[in-house]
């Protein structure tokens, strides 16, 4: 499915989302560089003198961190597409890895004609879920079901807290060092219910 062919339409609450989601992203990256700057500064300075500690200089020059490789889990759904969007627009990311049970394959070939520096590659069922993950610094999860009509809070906390579990629980074996974003829906419920007697991902 080609996703120009998709008209998504996204709520003030979840545009917001997006928007604060690729900021947090590029603090995140901002961070990392600046660790590094004073990291190697560091060890040239105990180097050079081994007995004494010096203090390290603001004039010196940037160190550029690698581009960071970033997961995102429910590729295909309609949060997942134009978070991708805006990731393959990152100088932050150099490696986009985007997963799902359906359509991820597609969503990735039409984000790769994309003219970045971004290579994107699309990753489909559990059987992909460890290449995707494997090494990644951030992991964005998106996955879960909509919330259909008649269906309440609670059911769908309760079939999106196992989606969940599922998911962290591959990141913890696959990528423990990541930094893990979930805006899985209900989002209120989910950290609201955490310790409560219906969260099935318990």
């Amino acid at each position: 499915m080609q996703l120009a062919d998709r008209r998504i339409t996204l709520t003030q609450k979840e545009k917001a989302t997006l928007t604060l989601l690729v900021k947090s992203l590029n603090a995140y990256g901002a961070t990392l560089s600046q660790n590094a700057t004073l990291t190697l500064g560091n060890v040239k300075n105990n180097h050079q003198h081994p007995h004494r500690h010096h203090p390290v200089h603001h004039h010196q020059h940037p160190v550029h961190h690698s581009p960071h490789k970033v997961a995102v889990l429910g590729a295909g759904g309609a949060v997942a597409q134009p978070l991708s969007l805006l990731l393959k627009n990152s100088s932050k990311v150099g490696r986009l890895c985007l997963y799902d049970v359906v359509h991820s394959p597609g969503v990735a070939a039409d984000l790769s004609h994309i003219d970045t520096r971004t290579v994107v590659t699309g990753y489909l069922g559990n059987v992909q879920l460890e290449p995707c993950l494997s090494k990644s610094d951030v992991v964005l999860i998106t996955a879960g079901i909509p919330r259909k009509p008649g269906m309440t809070e609670d059911e769908q906390f309760n079939t999106n807290a196992g989606i969940i579990k599922d998911l962290v629980s591959a990141c913890a074996d696959f990528c423990p060092k990541a930094m893990i974003c979930i805006i899985t829906n209900p989002v209120s419920t989910m950290k609201s219910k955490k310790r409560g007697k219906n969260m099935s991902a318990k």
